[in-house]
């Protein structure tokens, strides 16, 4: 057993070091062996994880799919001590955020989130995900709706973004749109009823395999 923590701590070691050299690349397979490597080693330990470990595990749930009953149930095992750490607290806040649906909300959380150590690939998974579900749902999108879901501060980032993926958004954004735009409840309903969807049909998906 003790060989077998020693080879997991050193396969987990080897992901934050391929997150790190990735930079702002997210990759989702990387995301779910990954996780399923650091589930394995909560399993084997005989004792609690660290607060980082906590804390980088539960963002590993938030860009992985099917994330919110182990989440949920990650949080209720987490020692209670440790539940008052400001940045513990800051990434279950992201989660209540996403389990609500409340996207411009969570993405803010998302940018001013600092702990554990992969808060940078917290954020690459969220803009992956995110302009995934905006994909499908839209087929136009104006500039300023786009930028508030995805999370972007300004539109130099959002273009920087684009820019790095070599990519234009498609469904293509709505350039000729100048005024500016709120988030209303129909643009959220929209990716709420997506994001259900794609969540039951993930969950299908396992019970089969």
């Amino acid at each position: 057993m003790e060989e077998e923590i020693k080879t997991l701590e050193a396969q987990i070691q080897s992901f934050y070091d391929t997150v790190r050299d990735a930079g702002s690349t997210f990759d989702p397979e990387l995301a779910k062996e990954f996780l399923e490597t650091f589930e394995e080693f909560e399993l084997s330990i005989d004792s609690f994880l660290s607060l980082e470990q906590y804390i980088d595990l539960m963002v590993l749930y938030f860009v992985t799919d099917n994330w919110r009953n182990p989440a949920k149930f990650l949080w209720k095992r987490i020692p209670k001590a440790m539940k008052k750490d400001k940045a513990l607290v800051q990434v279950w806040e992201i989660g209540k955020c996403l389990f609500q649906y409340k996207y411009p909300e969570a993405a803010q959380a998302i940018r001013d989130f600092k702990g554990g150590n992969l808060s940078d690939y917290l954020r690459s998974g969220y803009y992956h995900i995110m302009n995934g579900f905006i994909n499908q749902a839209y087929q136009n999108i104006d500039d300023d709706t786009y930028r508030l879901l995805m999370g972007f501060s300004s539109a130099k980032e959002q273009k920087a973004y684009l820019s790095y993926y070599n990519k234009e958004v498609q469904p293509k954004i709505d350039a000729a749109k100048n005024e500016k735009i709120e988030i209303n409840a129909s643009h959220l309903d929209t990716l709420k009823k997506l994001a259900e969807f794609i969540e039951k049909e993930g969950a299908t998906q396992i019970e089969r395999e």
